[in-house]
Protein backbone atom coordinates (compact mmCIF):
# COMPACT_ATOMS: atom_id res chain seq x y z
CA UNK A 1 0.00 0.00 0.00
CA UNK A 2 1.33 3.43 -0.90
CA UNK A 3 0.60 6.67 0.89
CA UNK A 4 1.44 10.28 0.19
CA UNK A 5 3.95 11.89 2.51
CA UNK A 6 3.90 15.69 2.76
CA UNK A 7 6.67 17.69 4.34
CA UNK A 8 7.93 21.24 4.11
CA UNK A 9 11.20 22.07 2.43
CA UNK A 10 12.80 25.03 0.73
CA UNK A 11 11.50 25.51 -2.83
CA UNK A 12 14.97 26.06 -4.29
CA UNK A 13 16.21 22.87 -2.58
CA UNK A 14 13.27 20.86 -3.93
CA UNK A 15 13.73 22.26 -7.44
CA UNK A 16 17.46 21.47 -7.45
CA UNK A 17 16.86 17.96 -6.05
CA UNK A 18 14.18 17.32 -8.67
CA UNK A 19 16.53 18.50 -11.44
CA UNK A 20 19.38 16.27 -10.25
CA UNK A 21 17.03 13.29 -9.87
CA UNK A 22 15.79 13.94 -13.41
CA UNK A 23 19.37 14.10 -14.67
CA UNK A 24 19.84 10.65 -13.14
CA UNK A 25 16.65 9.46 -14.84
CA UNK A 26 14.78 9.02 -11.56
CA UNK A 27 11.71 10.67 -10.09
CA UNK A 28 12.33 12.59 -6.88
CA UNK A 29 9.95 10.23 -5.05
CA UNK A 30 12.29 7.31 -5.81
CA UNK A 31 15.19 9.22 -4.28
CA UNK A 32 13.16 10.07 -1.17
CA UNK A 33 12.02 6.44 -0.80
CA UNK A 34 15.64 5.32 -1.01
CA UNK A 35 16.61 7.68 1.82
CA UNK A 36 13.68 6.53 3.95
CA UNK A 37 14.49 2.85 3.39
CA UNK A 38 18.13 3.45 4.29
CA UNK A 39 17.06 5.34 7.42
CA UNK A 40 14.83 2.45 8.52
CA UNK A 41 17.43 -0.21 7.68
CA UNK A 42 20.39 1.54 9.32
CA UNK A 43 18.46 3.32 12.10
CA UNK A 44 20.76 6.30 11.76
CA UNK A 45 21.18 9.48 9.80
CA UNK A 46 24.58 10.41 8.44
CA UNK A 47 25.36 14.03 7.71
CA UNK A 48 28.59 14.55 5.82
CA UNK A 49 30.39 17.40 4.24
CA UNK A 50 32.55 15.19 2.06
CA UNK A 51 32.80 16.76 -1.36
CA UNK A 52 31.61 14.56 -4.19
CA UNK A 53 33.60 14.69 -7.42
CA UNK A 54 31.82 16.06 -10.46
CA UNK A 55 31.34 13.99 -13.59
CA UNK A 56 34.18 15.97 -15.18
CA UNK A 57 36.56 15.16 -12.30
CA UNK A 58 35.60 11.48 -12.40
CA UNK A 59 36.36 11.37 -16.14
CA UNK A 60 39.69 13.13 -15.60
CA UNK A 61 40.62 10.65 -12.87
CA UNK A 62 39.81 7.78 -15.23
CA UNK A 63 42.09 9.32 -17.87
CA UNK A 64 44.88 9.79 -15.32
CA UNK A 65 44.51 6.20 -14.16
CA UNK A 66 44.70 4.97 -17.76
CA UNK A 67 47.82 7.11 -18.34
CA UNK A 68 49.49 5.64 -15.26
CA UNK A 69 48.69 2.08 -16.34
CA UNK A 70 50.01 2.81 -19.85
CA UNK A 71 53.04 4.64 -18.42
CA UNK A 72 52.40 7.77 -20.50
CA UNK A 73 52.25 11.47 -19.60
CA UNK A 74 54.33 10.85 -16.49
CA UNK A 75 57.12 12.95 -15.00
CA UNK A 76 59.45 12.56 -12.04
CA UNK A 77 60.46 11.66 -9.47
CA UNK A 78 62.48 14.83 -8.97
CA UNK A 79 65.56 15.28 -6.82
CA UNK A 80 65.04 19.01 -6.34
CA UNK A 81 62.32 21.60 -6.61
CA UNK A 82 64.29 23.20 -9.42
CA UNK A 83 64.11 19.95 -11.41
CA UNK A 84 60.35 19.91 -10.86
CA UNK A 85 59.95 23.52 -11.98
CA UNK A 86 62.09 22.88 -15.05
CA UNK A 87 59.80 20.00 -16.01
CA UNK A 88 56.73 22.23 -15.58
CA UNK A 89 58.22 24.81 -17.91
CA UNK A 90 58.70 22.29 -20.75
Amino acid sequence: MSITLNFKTDKALKDEAKKIAGDLGLPLGTIMNHFLKEFVREKKVIFTNHPMPTKKVIEELKEISADIKAERNLAGPFDTADDFIAELKK
